[in-house]
């Protein structure tokens, strides 16, 4: 089961500025909380990011990058990114390889639609012919119970 769904788990939001994290719950997110430091816009890092040491600069760099490459630290046990990167230099292979599933899972998804708009379309062409049938053998009813006098 999805433990989100059993207790309210605030936001971690992350000012790489000052290489600090606030958790917070998020009223509003359309709008970035400020960093109370330094002031620049904070960045949301989901659930479960777990903040490095301020002075682990190649950390905070890694993290920085995967978040500008559209990775969030939330897995709630249903799915999530998988195994993070544990270096900076890793990161470029985490997120090709990222890239490469996301585009094989939306081939696979225009391939489902696909077919099923093809079988939405034969289903049609099905549908119509019984139509047609029907009309026909109504037609030859009514031309035996009323035959030409």
């Amino acid at each position: 089961m999805c433990r989100y769904a059993q207790h309210i788990y605030k936001q971690h939001l992350a000012c790489f500025a000052c290489r600090k994290v606030w958790r917070q719950e998020r009223l509003d997110e359309t709008i970035a909380p400020l960093c109370p430091d330094c002031h620049q816009p904070l960045t949301d890092m989901g659930k479960d990011f777990k903040a490095p040491r301020r002075n682990a600069t190649a950390q905070w760099a890694k993290a920085e990058a995967l978040v500008k490459n559209r990775v969030r630290f939330s897995s709630c046990g249903c799915g999530g990114p998988g195994p993070m990167p544990q270096r900076l230099n890793e990161v470029e292979a985490f997120v090709e390889a990222r890239t490469q599933s996301a585009t094989e899972q939306a081939a696979e998804a225009a391939r489902q639609e696909r077919q099923r708009l093809k079988r939405e379309h034969l289903l049609e062409i099905w549908n119509r012919r019984e139509e047609q049938r029907i009309r026909q053998y109504q037609k030859q009813l009514t031309r035996s119970e009323h035959p030409a006098d």
